[in-house]
């Protein structure tokens, strides 16, 4: 539990939770630090329930912090014999009341709302309706918004909103992240070296009003676009910093210098046996090469029955996790793209033997 009293969940707990939620028509309001998914997790909730639910699901994404009071109550119109004054829905609203078919109504960023905004969506979020006018049945509420000791402008939410909502606190996991990078085109040096490190550089948020990085999910996924644009030298290390911070930067830089000590792909690809097993203290380099075997697999490479005999070589060898990590990674990845490379002899000799149990915790 939070000081909050918010129950921290994972991202993919958030998504089981959120998909009950929205099926029930449960509004829930989502906390957490920068790049803990909180977004791509109600984007993933939206995806889930518009391939699933019989009429597809929309989603309207509204940035509270730039709404007026306004556009949740009205404009108001005064009758034509100046009697009497109504509410006219306009924007967001407008499309709220009109929706026909189930949507997720997703205030991003709720924290950043003025309080005047926010007491406007009081009967909003519990009454479903507002003045005279009636929310559909099938909208569901989705709200989401840093925390107070991030120091990302939240000005705190009221009460009584806060009381209207379901509160998940979520927090990141290496786990779900990992699982989501695997097919998600993330760089698998950047995986292995992730790997490598058993997690604990991936995330380091720390909040503070210098202009410094620390790791963050979203830092790591740049670092894997930095890549992608094929700088070396000074301007890659700099990159890597801008999207990281230094500490990080430097060591992962460093890790694909190991690059320069692994055997020839080539010759593992050809004749795993011939090549010489490398030391359990050449663990980063092993890592490093196990990445190289798996982006070689995911690009087609005809001769990948042979980086299997090479991983199960490694864990007859006891680098049983380096093998563990080609199995994930290139499972992982055929899921992604509907592709078969975890077959052949040495494969199912590797998973039988060596880590199956690996597999399973």
């Amino acid at each position: 539990m939070t000081q909050d009293n918010a129950f921290t969940v994972s991202p993919s707990q958030l998504f089981e939770v959120g998909v009950a939620n929205a099926l029930a028509g449960i509004g829930m309001l989502i906390s957490g630090p920068p790049s803990s998914s909180k977004s791509a997790i109600v984007n993933k909730i939206h995806a889930h329930l518009d391939a699933t639910l019989p009429d597809g699901c929309d989603i309207i994404n509204v940035h509270a912090g730039t709404m007026e009071p306004v556009d949740v109550g009205g404009l108001p119109v005064v009758s034509e014999d100046g009697s009497t004054v109504d509410k006219l829905p306009i924007g967001v609203l407008r499309r709220i009341l009109d929706a026909k078919k189930p949507t997720i109504c997703f205030f991003d960023e709720l924290g950043h709302a003025t309080h005047a905004v926010q007491g406007a969506l009081f009967q909003l979020f519990w009454g479903h309706t507002l003045e005279n006018h009636k929310v559909p049945d099938c909208v569901t509420f989705i709200c989401a918004t840093n925390r107070r000791e991030d120091r990302a402008g939240v000005q705190g939410i009221l009460a009584p909103l806060k009381d209207r909502l379901v509160h998940y606190e979520v927090s990141p996991s290496y786990s779900d992240w990992r699982t989501w990078a695997a097919t998600a085109g993330i760089n698998t040096q950047l995986l292995a070296f992730h790997e490598w490190k058993r997690g604990e550089a991936f995330y380091e948020w720390k909040a503070t009003s210098n202009l410094e990085k620390h790791a963050t999910a979203r830092g790591w996924e740049m670092v894997s676009n930095i890549m992608a644009t094929g700088l070396t030298g000074e301007l890659r290390i700099a990159s890597f910093v801008g999207c990281v911070g230094a500490g990080r930067a430097i060591e992962f830089d460093g890790f694909l210098a190991l690059a320069d000590r692994m055997p020839s792909l080539d010759s593992i690809l050809d004749d795993p046996d011939a090549v010489e097993m490398l030391e359990a203290s050449d663990a980063g380099v092993m890592f490093a090469l196990s990445a190289a075997l798996c982006q070689a697999i995911v690009d087609g490479d005809a001769r990948f029955k042979n980086a299997w005999r090479w991983a199960e070589r490694m864990a007859e060898a006891s680098h049983v996790e380096m093998a563990a990590f080609m199995v994930k990674t290139i499972s992982d990845s055929d899921k992604a793209t509907g592709k078969n490379h975890c077959v052949g002899e040495a494969f199912m000799r590797l998973v039988t033997k060596h880590i199956a149990d690996v597999l399973h915790n």
